[in-house]
Parts: C-alpha cells; sequence; structure tokens
C-alpha cells in the first residue's frame, strides 16, 4: 500500500455575493489532500494568507512524515508550506497557464464544494453553515470504505474508525460541558437536545 505523505493544497473563497462568510467568520477554504492513502479534508480560515495555510498544514500532517507538497504558485501556499515542519519539505507549483498540472488540487476544492452542497441541503441548514458542512463532509469521506475496501482512515491510521459516525445535521442528545452556559441542574436530564455538525480533531485527525 502507498504510504501517507504526498499533499496537495489548494484554496477556494467561501463568502456569497454580500461577501458574508461562513458561521465561524471564515471566509475562505484550504484543502489538503493526501495521494498515498486518499486522506483529505478542509480547513476554514478567515483569509487566504500565509499564516493561516500553514496552520492548516500543520494540523492535517501531526507527526506523520510528509515527503513532497504539491500547490500552484500562489504566494501564501508557497510561505505556507516553508513554516511547516522542521526540515524543509520539497514543494512542487503548478506550470502557470496550465491548470492541469494542479489538476488533483482543483479536483479536491470540487469535490469539498459537492459535499458541502450535498450536507447543507439534506441537513436543511443555511449557506453560513459551509465550514461546518465541509469538514464533515471530509470526515464522512474518510470512514467510508474505498474499492479496496479499506477507507482513508485506517490507510492513514493502520486502524478503523472506533467512534460514531453521524450524520451532519441529525439531531443528537448531548451532555454539556461542565462551563456550559446551559449547565443542566441535579435533578434535570443529563443531556440536552442539539444538531450535530462535526467532529473535534487534533492535530493528524486524532
Amino acid at each position: 500500500p502507498k504510504k501517507f505523505g504526498t499533499l496537495t493544497a489548494d484554496h477556494f473563497y467561501g463568502k456569497d455575493k454580500n461577501k458574508t462568510g461562513g458561521v465561524t467568520g471564515d471566509g475562505d477554504g484550504l484543502v489538503v489532500y493526501d495521494l498515498g492513502t486518499d486522506f483529505g479534508f478542509v480547513y476554514p480560515v478567515k483569509t487566504g494568507g500565509a499564516a493561516y495555510a500553514a496552520d492548516g498544514l500543520t494540523h492535517f500532517i501531526g507527526k506523520d512524515q510528509t515527503s513532497s507538497i504539491y500547490t500552484d504558485k500562489s504566494p501564501s501556499l508557497i510561505k505556507a508550506v516553508k513554516r511547516v515542519g522542521k526540515k524543509a519539505i520539497p514543494h512542487e507549483k503548478s506550470v502557470p497557464g496550465a491548470p492541469a498540472t494542479n489538476g488533483v488540487a482543483e479536483a479536491m476544492v470540487k469535490r469539498t464544494i459537492r459535499g458541502v452542497r450535498v450536507n447543507l441541503e439534506q441537513a436543511g441548514l443555511p449557506r453560513v453553515y459551509w465550514p461546518k458542512a465541509g469538514e464533515h463532509h471530509w470526515m464522512a469521506r474518510n470512514l467510508e470504505d474505498g474499492a479496496d475496501g479499506t477507507s482513508p482512515w485506517e490507510k492513514r491510521k493502520g486502524e478503523p474508525f472506533t467512534g460514531l459516525e453521524i450524520p451532519f445535521g441529525a439531531l443528537v442528545d448531548y451532555i454539556p460541558s461542565p462551563i456550559s452556559k446551559n449547565p443542566t441542574e441535579k435533578l434535570d436530564q443529563n443531556t440536552l437536545p442539539g444538531v450535530f455538525l462535526g467532529y473535534v480533531l487534533q492535530p493528524g485527525h486524532k
């Protein structure tokens, strides 16, 4: 099997015609994809700046090894790649005027946009929830078995995902945080109803 570590990265603009961003306050999306494991994710970011892109790449990679990152010649992505990791990562760039050379990265952006639309439609949520819809789309896709019967998650992690797989926008019962603004009282039910918007993932998607 191919190993994790050959990445593509590309941005897309997420604001609407009124320049309204997502519910998280983010206006752009950074899509990162690994060719070896088919594992990907989208990072909603405030802008397409290098600092935000570097944060996304760092979170995606975690403690894993990266052999190369492929992007277009965006100045912010060039700067971001230089900031990631303790050692320099080989950075391949697309040919100016020939978008086909960045075809995989662009295809992943299109896949993300389709996934966002589907998630929002089936959940009945407005466009401003696109950041959460995008993150959930990629998490769900990473857990789906491929043609070989193995999910991208298992290819990258070496073991299947053991958590719950919950649809975007599903009604769930959750236990409020002790510091919640709406804590439960002693004799109340210890759960509250809520809408599931996604997973909390640590660096490296742990």
